[in-house]
């Protein structure tokens, strides 16, 4: 069940999934502090040509991200490619994923909490990640961009956060 109001997944049986907000989302991107490519353009490093449509992708890519050249044209299931630091798979490229903060141009007046920014000033949500569609440079860890709620597309979807009962 999802209750369009408060943009949040609940379950049935007790427990309940929200979505990220988009704090929460780059943490989880770009891995922890530990992580030597926390800061690169991508949580694996920076050895990609950013000028490159992701269907002239490297090697590098490929390892990690769904890229045209590595999909079937579509969306593909999670798990093909080798995960982040934290074992999430395909959080660059594949699909854009939506993040419950209403869109914001920049980050002045957002939370410092990690709390989700809801005080919209569009109509828009953050979607992050890139798609397999897009250029790498769409599809790296600060990238970002927004959507209509209510639109929905093959190229984006939604990761989960489990929220404690």
């Amino acid at each position: 069940c999802y209750d369009l109001l408060t943009w949040t997944l609940i379950n049935p049986s007790g427990g309940g999934f929200r979505l990220p907000s988009e704090a929460e989302w780059e943490y989880a991107c770009r891995g922890p502090e530990s992580n030597p490519n926390r800061y690169t353009p991508y949580f694996f490093g920076d050895d990609v040509d950013l000028d490159l449509n992701s269907c002239d992708r490297s090697d590098l890519l490929a390892e990690y991200m769904v890229t045209c050249t590595n999909s079937r044209g579509w969306t593909e299931e999670v798990g093909l490619h080798r995960p982040n630091p934290y074992g999430l798979y395909d959080i660059n490229g594949n699909v854009w994923e939506w993040c419950q903060d209403a869109w914001h141009d920049s980050y002045q007046g957002a939370p410092t909490d990690d709390s989700p920014w809801e005080v919209p000033v569009s109509n828009f949500r953050v979607v992050r990640g890139g798609s397999w569609t897009y250029r790498p440079q769409q599809c790296r860890s600060a990238s970002r961009d927004y959507n209509a709620p209510n639109k929905g597309d093959f190229f984006i979807g939604f990761r989960v956060v489990r929220v404690p009962q």
